[in-house]
Order: C-alpha cells, then structure tokens, then sequence
C-alpha cells in the first residue's frame, strides 16, 4: 500500500481498517503491537503510544487526542507489513532504495530541506529538538539523532554544520530491510511526519 493523494484518504483509511481487522494477532505482535483486549492494540511511535480501535476504527495518540489522518495511515501501513521483519544489516541513503529513485527531487525537499530549513539549522536546535521526541545521540557527522518511529523502523538523522560557503546539510538513514516494511512513498510521508515532530507540530 502507498499513501493517497488527499481526497482518498478516507478510503485509504477504509481499507487499512479492513485489512488490519483480518491480521492474526501474532503478526501484529511481530510489528510491535501490544493487544489490549476486545480489539484494541497499542503500537509505540517515537516517544509516545498509539492506540488502535479496530472495532471503531480510530487511532488516538495517548494522552494527546487523535492521530492525523496521515499518522493513522503510517500506523495502518506499517501494521500490515509482511512478517517475519528482515532483521536490518546496515543504514542506507534514501537514494539507496531501488523503487525510491523517482521520488529523489521532491524527497530532498519535502523533507531534508524543510529539516535543515527549521531544526536543522544548528547542533543546538537539533539535539533540543530531538531530545522532545524521544531521540539518541549517535557517533556520526557534526551531530546525529536515531529515533524509534515504529517498533521496527528506525531512522538515524546526521548533520553537517555549514560554514561561510555552505548551508547545513543533513542525510537521512534508513535500515536497510525499510523498503520491506513500508512502501516507497510512506517512507517520505514518514521522514516528513517525523520532521514535522521535530519541529513540534501536532501529531
């Protein structure tokens, strides 16, 4: 599944609701999920839980109200991965992703470019931004963040400071097994998702 353009999205949501009703529970224990009984499950995302009613059909962010429409899609998406989850072998440049190549243009600004644009812009707003959600500091770059997105997708932020010449830069890695997890576009949906975390939008 890839995420809609915005006048699906009810359908998108319709029919991740479906097949997410139909998954034994096992396989969602794989994904990460804890059930709650009675339908109702509870997936870590970031530094936070998301809990799914598949009998009413609503993700609700503990503590926090109801997910968007696009994070409650992520948490579809991401439920009805295949399982076993290949384990993840080494980090990889969005680019590295065979099926991403198309999408390297608008990814660099939807989502490194609004980054650097915002919390990217220095060591300081980074580690304060990512220390908000939940974040590790990583060995790698000028600075670096890993979050826990989902229970098996992990994302590794690594910042390079700018100079006179030069604006900060970033790289995005990705476990080298996400394009097995979720589809092409999720993942720039997700990087996108998360920066709006960082820069402390609502979920």
């Amino acid at each position: 599944m890839t995420l809609p353009k915005q006048n699906n999205y009810q359908v998108a949501l319709a029919e991740g609701w479906a097949a997410l009703r139909g998954r034994p529970a096992a396989e969602l224990e794989q994904l990460g999920a804890q059930s709650q009984g009675g339908g109702r499950w509870v997936l870590p995302v970031l530094n936070s839980r998301f809990e799914l009613d598949l009998e009413r059909g609503t993700v609700e962010v503990a503590g926090a109200g109801a997910a968007s429409v696009l994070w409650s899609i992520l948490a579809l998406h991401y439920l009805l991965a295949p399982v076993p989850v290949a384990p993840r072998r080494r980090w990889i440049g969005f680019e590295e992703i065979p099926a991403a190549r198309g999408y390297s243009v608008p990814y660099r600004g939807r989502v490194v470019g609004k980054f650097c644009g915002t919390v990217g812009r220095t060591r300081e707003t980074l580690v304060a931004a990512a220390a908000a959600v939940g974040a590790a500091v990583a060995a790698e770059g000028d600075a670096a963040v890993e979050l826990q997105v989902f229970p098996q997708v992990a994302l590794r932020i690594v910042w390079y400071g700018g100079d006179d010449e030069f604006p900060p830069g970033a790289t995005f890695l990705y476990g080298d097994n996400v394009a097995t997890i979720l589809a092409v576009e999720d993942i720039v949906v997700c990087a996108e998702c998360v920066v709006a975390r960082l820069r402390g939008k609502p979920w």
